[in-house]
């Protein structure tokens, strides 16, 4: 009932007001108060039937309202701003700087299929099988031998004077990366491991291209290849050895992390390949 009578309307609550100043007057004769209070309760009650039939008919109709819909903008004289930037090529950037040289960087092109360069010192393969040869033996006694500038200079200038040509720091810095890469780091693929923007290094075996899991672009080319099946189980071995597991000849199959990436490799058999992936953790 509460609810009914706060939704009455303004003027019948009035006219029941009224009413009750007439019903006042009128008390000084019992006679006419008792009629009259008769008179008003049969009045009220009609008063608040007919408030309580329009209450109801109010609630009614608020349930069939339908409910506010705010009116849509007409898109074409309200576009929505574009938040997408449109990627420019090719994307070049530093991966490893020595020297005030860059000795590896990522190039990234698209010539009617995105692929990812790894550019990396370009030295003739007879310099730098003779220049590995001349600090052979040094480098199994003393694996930082590859720091001592002065040592280095002195054995590889003697390699670059027989085929008179020029020594300088920057020759020296790009082969003691490519001997160092070999080595004791990754190989082939080892500037992928500098390069935040990779996710994932896909190998599926020799004299296919390495594939990488680029931010933003996905699963692109690059231009590794590896054509040797050693370099594949030797860069798994290498891994797994950094990993902190023993390394067992006889298993075939190996899931290990270190730092950032974790490794699921397979050695080949026979006509099969061996075959990695990479994937970046956090």
């Amino acid at each position: 009932m509460d609810e009914i009578m706060f939704m009455r309307d303004v003027n019948e609550i009035e006219k029941e007001k009224e009413l009750e100043r007439i019903l006042q007057v009128v008390t000084e004769d019992p006679i006419r108060a008792e009629k009259l209070r008769v008179s008003m309760k049969f009045l009220k009650a009609l008063f608040i039937s007919a408030a309580d039939i329009k209450a109801r008919e109010k609630i009614h109709y608020m349930k069939e309202m339908p409910k506010f819909s705010p009116v849509k903008p007409n898109l074409s004289e309200a576009p929505e701003p574009e938040y997408t930037k449109e990627i420019v090529y090719p994307i070049q950037y530093t991966l490893l700087f020595a020297s005030n040289l860059d000795l590896v960087m990522a190039k990234v092109e698209n010539n009617g299929k995105i692929i990812y360069n790894l550019l990396e010192p370009k030295i003739d393969y007879d310099i730098l099988k003779e220049c590995k040869e001349e600090i052979k033996l040094r480098m199994k006694l003393d694996k930082k031998i590859l720091k001592d500038d002065k040592y280095l200079m002195g054995k590889w200038g003697r390699v670059y004077k027989k085929k008179n040509l020029e020594f300088n720091l920057s020759e020296l810095e790009k082969i003691r990366y490519m001997i160092n890469r070999d080595a004791y780091a990754f190989g082939l693929i080892d500037g992928f491991f500098r390069d935040g923007n990779i996710l994932g290094v896909i190998c599926d075996g020799i004299n296919k291209p390495v594939l990488v899991d680029y931010k933003i672009l996905g699963k692109i080319e690059t231009s590794v290849v590896y054509s040797n099946e050693k370099d594949i189980a030797e860069f798994i071995r290498k891994f797994v050895v950094k990993s902190g597991e023993a390394f067992d000849a006889k298993k075939t199959e190996y899931n290990v992390k270190y730092g950032n990436f974790r490794l699921l490799g397979s050695f080949g058999k026979e006509e099969v390949s061996s075959k990695f992936i990479l994937r970046r953790e956090q």
